[in-house]
């Protein structure tokens, strides 16, 4: 209806115009040539209406190509309208679905983003965690359990500064963080439930709004407990390494003068027995102090042989029945009669304590080694007493038998007990100050030979009081089948002069040396400097009853020699020496 109107108001409007249009021409045309207008009007009415007429009918057909051309043209822009906006609908309709499936792809990256975080944070092994700016702890992952004994419902009621060993240790980390923004690695140590004290480090940064203010703390805190028990004990194990290679300077300076020390008197006495000016009394002196250096030149080298055999496993023990009262008034008669030589200067007594239980005690052991203890303990005695007494003790306690020595001398300090079994070790380790001498290795031998033969060994002492070594030893009491001959008895069979004996040896003072020994068994002695020239002697001679062999010659493994001597007589007894004898 609307549309109507508007097309009736623009024809209307249309002919009144044309109309007014032709009045108005006429009446132009009129005043311009002056016309008389009553004269005229009857003459041109009917042409004026038939103009009129055609007018109204050029108005009709041209309002109406006008409607339907509008019509048309409505019609072509509702077409396109309709068109537009099915296309719009459509493209909406389609960006609406894009942006449908971004939404949902993102909400999927999102979420699985989210379980993987959430995976991390309940699988990590570091202890990750949420806080206020306060310290109140928000969130903790599980890993706070193994790592700190709480729950994470317990963490969550708690402040994350009860957790720290010093809680100023907190207080330094947020400044720390308020100047850089962030902390990394930082050691720091905390607390566990149960009180064990843990190092950790803990790496945290500020949570912020979207103003850029902080408002909580996240981070992790790493166990790094047994890394740095590990670095201590690697720092220790240097330390010790370290001392060691003092030590063994030390050792070897000290080494070197231990045995350059007698090697200079034997030397130097030797010289002298040379000269024919020197009277007999100072050349049995000579020889007397050339036989006291060479013993000990002999005890420096045995101590390193027996703590080297000690060190690599191959000490071994030959047990034997020895009676320990013998050996025990054996070693005090020893040390009875050496003590002015040893300790000139000192002023003590010698004591020996036997419990009467032991009279006639006999076990199985290495008597040999069970000595060598004991004698390490009385030379320590000896070093360090200068007046008072030593006493050499024995006595049963339940199932052990218990040696012991005590002395009133210098002491050991409390700190230094620790030590003194230590190889290379003495209470005064400095070689410059080294006062007393000795190698370091007798008590750390005494301690190696204790724990082979299942025994313990321990020290009480005092500084300025004096010392007491102990030796306990698991004991099975024996009966001596096979006693020992006396030094009287061994002389008495000892004439063999119907004998004949046979010694290979390539060094010829060793020979000399061996001859002299058998002497005192008036037998027979043949000499072989080589294994060729023993083979030679020992097939001519049949009547060889003994045969002393060098394992080591210079043109023949004395092994093999022994072999072939016995394919030739295998009933004569060879008995094998050797300089090696750690070999």
């Amino acid at each position: 209806m609307r549309k109507k109107s508007k097309l009736f108001k623009i024809k209307l409007l249309l002919f009144i115009s044309i109309f007014l249009l032709v009045i108005g021409a006429w009446i132009l045309v009129g005043i311009t040539a002056k016309i008389d207008f009553n004269e005229i009007f009857t003459e041109y009415l009917i042409l004026l209406i038939c103009f009129m007429i055609v007018a109204i009918v050029v108005i009709l057909i041209f309002t109406r190509i006008i409607r339907n051309f509008y019509k048309s043209n409505i019609l072509e822009l509702q077409i396109t309208n309709e068109k537009l906006n099915n296309e719009i609908t459509l493209r909406q309709n389609l960006e609406t679905e894009i942006l449908e499936g971004e939404r949902k792809q993102a909400l999927e990256v999102l979420k699985e983003s989210e379980e993987k975080f959430r995976r991390i944070f309940e699988t990590s092994r570091d202890l990750l965690f949420l806080t206020s700016i306060e310290g109140k702890i928000l969130d903790v992952s599980q890993s706070a359990s193994y790592l700190l004994g709480y729950t994470v419902d317990e963490l969550k009621t708690m402040n994350i500064q009860q957790l720290y060993l010093d809680a100023g240790e907190r207080e330094k980390l947020v400044q720390k963080m308020l100047e850089q923004g962030f902390v990394e690695n930082i050691e720091i140590k905390g607390r566990k439930k149960d009180g064990t004290i843990l190092n950790t480090l803990v790496t945290v940064t500020f949570i912020k709004d979207k103003f850029g203010k902080p408002v909580g703390l996240q981070g992790s805190i790493k166990d790094i407990t047994e890394r740095k028990q590990a670095e201590e004990e690697l720092i220790v194990a240097k330390e010790k390494a370290e001392e060691s290679d003092k030590l063994k300077s030390a050792f070897l300076a000290n080494m070197s003068h231990e045995i350059r020390t007698p090697m200079n008197a034997i030397l130097g006495f030797s010289e002298l027995l040379t000269q024919s000016s020197q009277s007999d009394e100072k050349k049995i002196r000579f020889s007397q102090l050339i036989k006291e250096r060479s013993l000990d030149l002999l005890r420096v080298i045995e101590d390193i042989l027996d703590i080297s055999k000690i060190e690599i496993g191959q000490m071994t023990l030959r047990e034997s029945h020895t009676d320990i009262e013998s050996l025990l008034i054996e070693l005090f008669t020893y040390y009875r009669l050496r003590q002015e030589n040893l300790r000139p200067d000192a002023k003590f007594n010698l004591l020996l304590n036997i419990d009467h239980s032991i009279k006639n005690f006999s076990i199985l052991i290495d008597g040999q080694r069970l000595k060598q203890i004991l004698m390490n303990f009385i030379d320590n005695a000896f070093k360090f007493t200068l007046d008072g007494s030593i006493e050499l003790g024995c006595q049963l306690k339940g199932n052990d038998i218990l040696f012991s020595v005590s002395d009133t001398g210098i002491g050991i300090p409390h700190e230094k007990q620790h030590i003194i079994f230590d190889r290379f070790r003495q209470a005064d380790d400095s070689f410059a100050s080294r006062r007393f001498g000795g190698t370091g290795l007798g008590l750390s031998i005494a301690r190696g030979l204790s724990d082979l033969m299942q025994g313990k060994i321990w020290l009480t002492s005092e500084e300025s009081v004096g010392t007491t070594f102990y030796f306990s030893l698991p004991y099975m009491q024996s009966e001596n089948t096979n006693p020992e001959m006396t030094v009287n008895e061994l002389q008495q069979n000892l004439c063999w002069n119907n004998k004949t004996f046979l010694i290979v040896e390539d060094d010829e003072g060793s020979a000399e040396f061996l001859s002299e020994i058998l002497l005192i068994t008036q037998a027979s002695i043949l000499n072989a400097y080589t294994g060729k020239e023993a083979i030679n002697i020992f097939k001519a001679n049949p009547m060889i009853d003994l045969v002393l062999l060098d394992i080591r010659l210079p043109d023949e493994s004395g092994l093999n020699i022994a072999q072939a001597m016995k394919k030739i007589r295998p009933h004569v007894p060879i008995i094998a020496q050797t300089a090696y004898a750690s070999n």
